[in-house]
């Protein structure tokens, strides 16, 4: 159980703090509920679980630094190169985690290579 807890609040994670685990649990009880297949003590424990996973979040400096492999990813470009507006980069890779690595090097002035 103490497993669960640690994993809700990303202290389980390659990026601690990052929140991308804690939504994943929210949206797999959303639907093992709505299916009727979360109930009673188990359906209370996952409720403790988010509620505990969103304190650790709220309450804590846990998600202060990068708190995604792809933000944690550009700042490690950061720390290897003085800077990042000559830069390009290629993203390959399709979905959330893509787009989510296009928005940070956006975000940090690096060209892409569509």
């Amino acid at each position: 159980m103490s497993h669960l807890f640690r994993v809700a609040a990303s202290l389980d994670s390659m990026v601690v703090g990052e929140s991308q685990i804690l939504g994943q649990v929210k949206d797999a009880y959303a639907a093992s509920h709505t299916s009727g297949n979360c109930r009673g003590s188990p359906a209370s424990l996952l409720s403790q679980v988010l509620l505990g996973g969103q304190r650790v979040r709220s309450e804590t400096r846990v998600a202060a630094k990068a708190v995604s492999i792809s933000s944690a990813a550009v700042e490690l470009a950061r720390s290897i190169f003085d800077h990042l507006e000559d830069k390009t980069a290629m993203v390959i890779g399709a979905g959330e985690m893509g787009e989510q690595t296009v928005r940070h090097l956006q975000g940090n002035g690096i060209g892409l290579s569509w």
